[in-house]
């Protein structure tokens, strides 16, 4: 990566959108009365049935550093990676079609990131807004969190998702290095990117700048909750799909799992059986505490639950469990 800074470098913005008609003109206003200007937008459009993509082309025409890139319906991870294939920018800065920027942002970060190392970004405070556009809140990053990102980065973004993704300016040779974000992710893709990028050495580096804001709304038409709504529960997506491809990631790099993760390892697989004795799975329960056993670290209830189940069965007593819960109202 080249140490050369470039003082005026193009930050490619890259804006999923789908439905977004009744918020895109503040989200694209937004950029374009940024103090820095250099900058192109990427609206990437993931198949709007309503007239997103006509406000969205009202703006290309306006103004030549606007671009709109349609795609069928596919879900905020495609088309942010699809923003990021078109981008000529140094710089990307990820903004969704219903959030604002701070009128400052790209000029604050832009100077920030010129100051860092190659491998290093800049992120900032954010705060929220409801439908009508109105500040709700503001978010400034915990004592804990920035203790813990001057250690162990990878375990902070391991352990943390607070750092939204249009937070901080990205470099977009990074984003390529990482290979973009997984598209078979429905929902928490903003935080497993950012530790894909922690675990190939990526450093967020914090600064008090306000960056943006969060549009906070309940819709049927977000990005984010329309792609594959319904079709899988929260706690499957982390039993079966997230929390599995974190575990392949630290492997791959530490090939032994190191003792910090090893409790939250624990503690999944222990979950995860359960869940297949309750639902009559034995073998695939007796998988997970194979892996139980292998990382270790088991609580009292644990090594009592498993000593119980070698007698009676753990679907027996998972069953117990079940109707007792039940019984209490808690199922």
């Amino acid at each position: 990566m080249s140490n050369v800074v470039n003082t005026n470098p193009i930050v490619s913005i890259v804006m999923p959108c789908y439905n977004a008609s009744r918020f895109i003109r503040e989200a694209i206003d937004s950029v374009r009365s940024q103090s820095y200007q250099n900058w192109e937008l990427l609206i990437v459009d993931d198949g709007s049935t309503d007239s997103s993509c006509k406000i969205a082309q009202e703006y290309v025409e306006l103004d030549s550093r606007i671009y709109l890139i349609e795609q069928p319906n596919s879900g905020a991870c495609s088309a942010r990676n699809n923003g990021i294939k078109h981008a000529r920018g140094e710089y990307v800065k990820f903004l969704d079609a219903d959030d604002i920027l701070c009128p400052d942002c790209l000029e604050e970060q832009v100077r920030q990131i010129s100051t860092l190392k190659p491998n290093q970004i800049p992120f900032g405070n954010y705060g929220h807004i409801d439908a009508n556009g109105d500040v709700i809140s503001t978010y400034c990053y915990s004592k804990d969190h920035l203790t813990a990102l001057k250690g162990d980065q990878i375990y902070a973004m391991f352990c943390y998702w607070q750092i939204l993704i249009s937070a901080p300016l990205h470099r977009r040779e990074l984003l390529t290095e990482v290979g973009g974000f997984d598209v078979d992710l429905p929902r928490h893709q903003e935080t497993f990117f950012h530790f894909c990028l922690a675990l190939a050495d990526v450093q967020f580096v914090y600064y008090q700048t306000f960056t943006f804001y969060y549009r906070e709304y309940t819709s049927t038409y977000r990005i984010t909750s329309n792609y594959r709504s319904g079709k899988i529960k929260e706690d499957v997506l982390r039993r079966e799909i997230y929390i599995p491809k974190q575990e392949a990631l630290l492997l791959n790099k530490y090939r032994v799992m190191p003792s910090i993760y090893r409790p939250f390892f624990t503690q999944a697989y222990f979950d995860r059986a359960r869940y297949y004795f309750a639902h009559k799975q034995p073998d695939e329960g007796q998988k997970c505490f194979n892996k139980v056993v292998e990382y270790g670290a088991l609580s009292t209830f644990m090594r009592f639950y498993m000593s119980v189940g070698k007698i009676f069965g753990y679907v027996n007593i998972e069953s117990v469990f079940q109707m007792r819960l039940k019984i209490l109202g808690k199922l």
